[in-house]
């Protein structure tokens, strides 16, 4: 469909200079060479952003350049003959691909609107604009990201909008960024999620390759990436991750292990049930409520002691889980932690209404209006 739209407008604009007088047909050719004449001239102008705009301008002209772009190639001036062949190239990629005319000025719309918060928001003028060629949008997303990596704020809006368009064009950048020594973490870190979208070989390679950085908050970034794309090959690599000195490397570790087959993610879990994080614990419980009928249930009961309240509210989840609801609901409904008795209320949804009332006896709820409220509306009436 987009095709069709480009081949319409093209014969529109030939319609519409067919219809022209032919002196004014003639004034616009002589138009166009003067400024191939111009352009040329410019590649090798004293300015950087004049020998820019010159190239973009040429690229732009197509056809009616090439064969003063093919002069260019043999000029004295080094400048002028690298800026020549890279406008030739471009101009032969645009041929091949009409799309490919649109990321010039899909540069200049990303680069301007970089420096403005919000500019390039879901939603936003700019985004609408981006979406209706999602393939040259995201090839000069790219463009420019690499152009504003000298500014490591611009830089970051820059792939996150590349992450954000999720097209596979923008792979090789983020493939390339994760494997560079990149100053700003959360960078890494959107790259290695804009990657998890693209599960082949070589992108799973890059993932791995950033699970070992020496950033922390990396690793658990590509070891979370690797488990959204269903990759747990690597079981040596998860394995290290559970000895890695940070617990949200741990964590992500464990997410790996779960998101292969097999009763190692199981096993795993039953190790970190003794983990010095909680959100490790946490972590654990959730994989062996999963587990269902392959994990020990006598392994969470002593959970409901811990000394933290996330770790006992996911405590009383996974007993109802793993088919105890009623246990869950009387073991969480006099806990002093409001997280907890919360979970223990909500275990009661997995029980017949004869029963949920005995097993809610001990989570009166008295003083918490919102408990109180949550309590009757699973009782009901």
């Amino acid at each position: 469909m987009r095709r069709y739209r480009l081949v319409i407008l093209c014969l529109l604009l030939l319609l519409a200079l067919v219809a022209l007088p032919a002196d004014r047909r003639f004034r616009l050719r002589a138009g166009r060479e003067r400024a191939v004449e111009d352009a040329v001239e410019a590649l090798g102008a004293p300015s950087f952003a004049d020998r820019e705009r010159a190239q973009r301008r040429l690229v732009s002209l197509g056809d009616d350049a090439r064969e003063a772009l093919a002069a260019a190639r043999g000029s004295p001036d080094a400048e002028v003959r690298r800026r020549a062949a890279s406008a030739l190239r471009s101009i032969a990629r645009a041929v091949a691909d009409p799309e490919e005319r649109l990321v010039p000025e899909y540069i200049r719309l990303i680069t301007g609107a970089l420096p403005y918060p919000g500019a390039l928001r879901p939603g936003s003028p700019i985004d609408g604009a981006l979406l209706v060629f999602p393939g040259p949008a995201a090839r000069a997303a790219a463009l420019a990201a690499g152009k504003s990596e000298h500014d490591l704020v611009l830089h970051r809006r820059a792939v996150a909008l590349l992450v954000r368009l999720g097209r596979p064009e923008g792979a090789p950048y983020l493939a390339a960024l994760l494997r560079r020594d990149w100053p700003l973490p959360s960078t890494l870190v959107l790259a290695a999620e804009g990657l998890a979208a693209f599960a082949g070989p070589a992108e799973r390679g890059d993932l791995r390759f950033a699970a070992r950085s020496r950033e922390p908050v990396v690793r658990a970034g590509a070891l979370r990436a690797l488990a959204r794309a269903g990759d747990a090959s690597d079981v040596d690599l998860a394995r290290e991750a559970l000895r890695d000195d940070d617990p949200e490397v741990r964590r992500a570790a464990l997410a790996l292990l779960a998101a292969g087959r097999g009763g190692l993610a199981v096993e795993a879990a039953r190790e970190a049930l003794g983990d010095a994080s909680p959100p490790v614990r946490v972590e654990a419980l959730r994989i062996l409520a999963r587990a269902g009928s392959g994990a020990d249930a006598s392994l969470v009961p002593p959970l409901l002691a811990d000394t933290a309240a996330d770790v006992r509210a996911e405590a009383v989840r996974a007993i109802a889980a793993l088919g105890d609801p009623a246990g869950a609901a009387r073991a969480g409904g006099g806990d002093p932690s409001p997280a907890v008795r919360r979970a223990a209320i909500e275990s009661a949804r997995l029980l017949p209404p004869a029963e949920r009332r005995d097993a809610l006896a001990a989570s009166e709820e008295e003083g918490d209006h919102f408990l109180a409220a949550l309590r009757g509306k699973i009782l009901g009436p």
